[in-house]
C-alpha cells in the first residue's frame, strides 16, 4: 500500500480505512509482499511468491476493515462510516487521495510518524499556510504562488501569507499539487473545494493549453499539462491519478493521446489508460525501462523528427535522458 500511495504513510491508523477497502474491492486475497527499498508498484497476483508474498484470506482483511471503520474511527483524523465507503474503480484513488488531503490540511489533532510530516519549518512565518519538513524542493509551490512560497534553506517556505483571495486560490492550488503534501494549513480554508475541482486551470497567454495539477512524487513533482484540440485532447507527461480531475477531463471531452516526454515523468500513466480505454501512450524506445512503458501504444525509433495527426511534431532531445522529447503543437513548444 505505501508502495502505490506514498503519501498516505501518517500512521497505521490513519490508513487501515484506505487499505482495507481498496483490498476488499480489488482482490479476493491479499497479497502482502515484503518491503522492496525501490518502491516498485505493487502487483494483485497472488501466483507471484518468489518476492516472498503471503496470501492472508478475505475474512482477515474484513477484520481488519471493521477494526479500521468501527473500532477505530476516533483514531483516524475523521470518522469514514462504513456505508460511505466508496466502490468500483475510483476506490484506490478516491481513498489515497482523502487521507492525502487530511494529512495535507493539519487537522488539529492529528499525530504523524513519518519524519518530518506535520513539523512546521522554522523558515515559515506565523499564519496559516505553511511548508513542513517533508519538501522535497520540487518548485511546484514557487511557481504557482511565488508571492507565497520562496526558497528558503534548500526547501520551500511561506515567506507571506495570502493577502486576497487570488493569493488563497493560488496557495490552495499549490497545496492540492503538491506532491509530497508538505504544504498545510492550520485551518482548512472554505474554498479548497472550488480549487480542486478548477483543474485544469487555463496557462495565461497559451490557448488551449491546461495545468493538470495533482503533481506526482513518483514524477519528483513535475508538472502535466492538458492540451484541448479539435482532433483530440492530448495529456502531456502523467498527472497524479484522481478521480476528481478524471471527472474534470471527461467533461471536456476525454483525453486521446498521453506524450510522455521521458521515462521520469510517467507518474500514473497505467491508471489514466485504465480509465480512458483508448487512450494511446507515445514514448521513445530508449525510455522504456520498466514501469509498464512497455504497454505503450506508439513507442518510437530512431531520431525522428516524427509528425503525428492529431498531436503535433515530435523532437527527439537527448540530454537529460537519452530518449527525452519535445512537442511542437500550433507554434507552441
Amino acid at each position: 500500500h505505501l508502495q502505490r500511495f506514498p503519501s498516505c504513510s501518517a500512521s497505521v491508523c490513519h490508513k487501515l480505512p484506505c487499505l482495507s477497502t481498496l483490498l476488499l474491492d480489488r482482490w479476493p486475497a491479499v497479497r502482502l509482499p515484503k518491503p522492496d527499498p525501490s518502491f516498485g508498484s505493487l502487483s494483485p497476483d497472488p501466483q507471484d511468491k518468489e518476492k516472498g508474498a503471503m496470501l492472508y484470506p478475505r475474512a482477515f482483511v474484513a477484520l481488519i476493515g471493521y477494526l479500521a471503520l468501527v473500532v477505530l474511527p476516533s483514531a483516524t483524523p475523521f470518522n469514514v462510516p462504513a456505508s460511505s465507503v466508496p466502490s468500483g474503480r475510483h476506490t484506490a484513488a478516491l481513498c489515497a487521495e482523502r487521507f492525502r488531503r487530511s494529512s495535507t490540511y493539519g487537522l488539529a489533532g492529528l499525530k504523524m510518524r513519518s519524519s518530518g510530516r506535520g513539523e512546521r519549518r522554522t523558515e515559515n512565518i506565523e499564519g496559516n499556510f505553511f511548508v513542513d519538513k517533508t519538501c522535497i524542493n520540487c518548485y511546484t509551490c514557487r511557481w504557482i504562488a511565488p508571492e507565497t512560497f520562496t526558497l528558503e534553506n534548500g526547501q520551500s517556505a511561506v515567506t507571506s501569507q495570502p493577502q486576497n483571495s487570488e493569493d488563497v486560490t493560488n496557495a490552495l492550488r499549490a497545496m492540492t499539487s503538491c506532491p509530497t503534501g508538505s504544504i498545510r494549513a492550520e485551518k482548512t480554508p472554505k474554498e479548497v473545494k472550488d480549487v480542486i475541482s478548477s483543474f485544469p486551470v487555463p496557462v495565461e497567454g497559451v490557448e488551449n493549453v491546461f495545468h493538470s495539477g495533482f503533481h506526482s512524487e513518483r514524477s519528483f513533482g513535475a508538472t502535466s499539462y492538458f492540451l484541448k484540440g479539435e482532433s483530440g485532447n492530448i495529456l502531456i507527461d502523467s498527472p497524479r491519478f484522481f478521480g476528481p480531475l478524471a471527472k474534470r477531463i471527461h467533461e471536456l471531452g476525454g483525453v486521446e493521446w498521453m506524450w510522455l516526454s521521458h521515462i521520469d515523468d510517467v507518474a500514473d500513466h497505467e491508471k489514466w489508460k485504465t480509465e480512458f480505454p483508448n487512450l494511446k501512450r507515445i514514448i521513445h524506445e530508449s525510455e522504456v525501462r520498466g514501469k509498464g512503458l512497455e504497454q505503450c501504444e506508439m513507442i518510437l525509433e530512431g531520431e525522428g523528427p516524427w509528425t503525428i495527426d492529431g498531436v503535433g511534431e515530435v523532437i527527439l532531445q537527448s540530454g537529460h535522458t537519452k530518449g527525452h522529447l519535445v512537442l511542437l503543437r500550433e507554434q507552441v513548444l
